[in-house]
């Protein structure tokens, strides 16, 4: 997903759906690659949230609605919603408003390449926190981002950008040389106690180029979600230059 906007209400209010869609079609207006737009719910006992904007009678938990926009106007669940990639250099097409899910129901969507903007309709903001502050989300009403995560030490900043130019973290660090890259710098990482935060080594992997599922692989390495078991012996003095800048 390129750019993520959200409602800015503590909880889900009546009227939330009807300010997504009318902010959907205000982009729609400003994008011609803008084809397709799709409301996902958690269950399709939850379809009733769109009758506010005339959507209504929905039995299955996939269905197209008809529409005067021209649009391919899709009702989904998390089951049954299976978006696009697109091949490179063609332009997304796809709004996605999202109504009442968690968090980290919208992780697997992070990355989908076909998705220009997702609209975040949260059931309680607070739940919303991380990664409203990691896309920097951007209210409809004001137009302002949500506060972004702090600071990352430069030595975290160094160790992304060495594992960028060195260990492919957008194919997934398949190989295992890749691999022990990320544990062997995670490892120097802790042993020196630099601090760390999740969200904020997520937030500096995107604004460096690294995609979502990648950045989440790493930050969960660096802040210790993860057990680091080396596969070879490694070298302390070169991940210390390594984080100190030294092996760009």
């Amino acid at each position: 997903m390129e750019k993520v906007y959200y409602i800015n209400h503590t909880s889900y209010k009546v009227g939330d759906v009807l300010k997504a869609w009318q902010f959907a079609q205000m982009l729609i207006q400003r994008n011609a690659n803008i084809k397709k737009i799709t409301f996902l719910v958690n269950t399709s006992q939850q379809f009733e949230f769109l009758k506010e904007i005339g959507i209504h009678g929905l039995k299955s938990a996939s269905f197209n609605v008809k529409n005067d926009l021209g649009l391919e106007v899709q009702v989904r669940t998390i089951k049954t919603y299976h978006p696009n990639y697109v091949f490179a250099g063609k332009e997304p097409s796809e709004i996605l408003i999202a109504i009442a899910l968690n968090q980290e129901q919208l992780y697997k969507y992070e990355d989908m390449s076909d998705i220009a903007v997702c609209i975040i309709i949260p059931w309680m903001l607070t739940n919303f926190d991380s990664f409203l502050s990691i896309h920097e989300c951007i209210d409809v009403d004001t137009m302002q981002s949500f506060p972004q995560p702090e600071k990352v030490d430069d030595k975290i900043i160094n160790a992304i950008i060495w594992l960028k130019a060195t260990s492919y973290p957008n194919e997934g660090f398949h190989h295992p040389n890749d691999s022990n890259r990320l544990k062997q710098v995670a490892k120097m990482l802790r042993l020196k106690k630099i601090p760390m935060q999740y969200d904020a080594i997520v937030h500096t992997c995107l604004q460096n180029g690294i995609i979502a599922t990648s950045a989440r692989l790493i930050a969960d390495y660096f802040v210790g979600n993860r057990a680091i078991r080396l596969d070879e012996p490694w070298d302390k003095t070169w991940m210390m230059k390594v984080i100190n800048g030294q092996c760009r």
